[in-house]
């Protein structure tokens, strides 16, 4: 849109405003270049098969703030998980479209994950201090969309805490007591 703008400051020989049109297109094309980086990098997290939950989550915040100013730091309260792959999967890719969105919207400086195993219950928390928003507003795209539609997928409840200014909380509680114990090899007892 912007080049079009400025083809079209061009046509009225308007050269200052065409140039300010190709440079806002010059930095709207390198903001969305970092994006896609980001996302690409994104979709290649330490393998699951490979990697804990936990490695898996540290290493996830670290290649997707990188050269992005974001401070963002993984935290585990409570002894690592033995959880169902579908769950460590979910809440892979619930942080990674969290932190995308921090990325991109918040303005945030700092973004905590923070997975907390009870004996009852599992709690994820991704919190950042950024820009917040109004929750009832209408939302372009489907980011919180897919992040709740993946937790109800795994059984888990989703919290979504956020106002003007004062930064975005999600909340993911699974219940610990009734998941399905990971294959432990095929041992019986």
């Amino acid at each position: 849109m912007q080049l079009e703008a400025a083809k079209g400051a061009i046509a009225q020989n308007s050269l200052a405003e065409a140039t300010d049109r190709v440079e806002r297109a010059g930095d709207m094309a390198r903001v969305g270049l970092g994006e896609a980086r980001r996302s690409v990098l994104a979709l290649r997290p330490r393998s699951l098969q490979h990697a804990s939950l936990c490695m898996a989550l540290d290493d996830l915040l670290k290649r997707m703030t990188n050269g992005s100013g974001l401070q963002a730091e993984f935290h585990l309260e409570g002894d690592e998980p033995a959880m169902p792959a579908g769950w460590e999967e979910g809440l892979l890719r619930v942080a990674q479209e969290s932190l995308t969105n921090t990325i991109k919207h918040a303005k945030a400086k700092n973004f905590r994950a923070t997975l907390t195993i009870g004996t009852k219950e599992i709690q994820f928390r991704l919190v950042d201090d950024g820009s917040g928003f109004d929750l009832h507003a209408e939302h372009e795209g489907f980011g919180l969309l897919g992040m709740k539609e993946r937790v109800d997928q795994i059984g888990g409840q989703f919290i979504l805490r956020s106002m003007p200014g004062q930064g975005t909380e999600i909340q993911i509680i699974l219940n610990n007591s009734a998941k399905e114990k990971p294959d432990n090899g095929g041992a019986h007892a």
